[in-house]
């Protein structure tokens, strides 16, 4: 999956030695390169739900708010358009249910490409991401495009291992997370071939124990 790119640097100023980190993001340069898309539409989730309905009280899209917590990057010609999130905001609040949602959500979110980040903050306890807790969000940079399927993507885990339990609800929660995961069953699907996937590699104690051992 896509996530941010971390490396530590021990340096010394003055005589005084300072730890810190150099990340880089999966921003729209990653995403042209990855998706092959020329103009990717890139997401920061900062606060709120990314994908609730915000209104006016006459009814209007509340810009402020998506301005504010779901922070779109710049594109190559100057626009205030954010039509590719609306894109799903209306789908996910559209009257339809039961094979038309689902074909017309998994049409625009990628089920794996939008699982996999669900998952690994999860099983991580990752308490400050989006999915994690169905007041705040953060921590996540979606892939939103007009042509293609959308996916989310890895910012970082600095609050892992604070949260969770094996008693904890499996899908985590959030405005989408829960309709997805609990109750569509393409991304349920999907969703299972994530965990499968990581307890088939990563989570192997062969693999993670040189891991471990090397840190």
């Amino acid at each position: 999956m896509a996530a941010s790119h971390l490396r530590f640097i021990h340096a010394r100023v003055n005589g005084t030695d300072n730890f810190r980190h150099d990340l880089q993001t999966p921003t729209r340069r990653f995403c042209k390169r990855r998706y092959g898309d020329s103009d990717p539409h890139v997401y920061k989730l900062t606060r709120f739900q990314p994908f609730t309905d915000y209104r006016r009280a006459d009814g209007t899209r509340a810009m402020a708010a998506y301005r504010y917590g779901i922070r779109r990057k710049r594109i190559a010609k100057p626009s205030d358009s954010y039509q590719s999130l609306y894109n799903v905001i209306d789908a996910r609040h559209s009257s339809t249910s039961g094979d038309i949602l689902s074909a017309r959500l998994a049409a625009l979110l990628d089920p794996y490409g939008f699982g996999v980040y669900v998952a690994v903050n999860h099983i991580v306890g990752n308490g400050d991401s989006y999915g994690s807790s169905g007041a705040t969000s953060n921590n996540a940079m979606f892939y939103l495009s007009l042509t293609k399927r959308g996916r989310a993507h890895l910012v970082d885990l600095d609050n892992a291992y604070r949260g969770g339990s094996p008693a904890g609800p499996l899908f985590g929660q959030g405005d989408i997370v829960s309709i997805l995961y609990n109750s569509i069953t393409r991304f349920r699907r999907a969703y299972w071939r994530v965990l499968k996937n990581l307890m088939d590699g990563p989570l192997r104690a062969e693999a993670y124990t040189p891991e471990l051992l090397g840190w």
